[in-house]
């Protein structure tokens, strides 16, 4: 699964955040890491890019926020960082 800048959240109602990581244990990783970000209330779809350090993923504003996705990431990676908009 991969990440790429011209993606967008399928639904309208959804919205998209990318982050920016280091430390992604490994290629192998990847499905456990989406699995885990996922099960997070309001995390509709997740993509993780393993070459290019970023993580995409599709959530609900209205269950979870931009910041709640950071955190959960955080649990994951040792350093993430919310990337602009665009």
């Amino acid at each position: 699964m991969s990440a790429t800048s011209s993606e967008e959240p399928a639904d309208k109602r959804a919205a998209m955040v990318r982050l920016q990581v280091e430390g992604i244990g490994c290629r192998g990783c990847i499905e456990e890491y989406e699995e885990y970000l996922q099960q997070t209330d309001g995390v509709l779809d997740v993509r993780i890019d393993y070459d290019n350090g970023l993580i995409a993923v599709q959530y609900d504003p209205d269950v979870i926020d931009r910041r709640q996705i950071y955190m959960a990431a955080r649990k994951l990676v040792r350093q993430a960082k919310i990337l602009p908009d665009g």
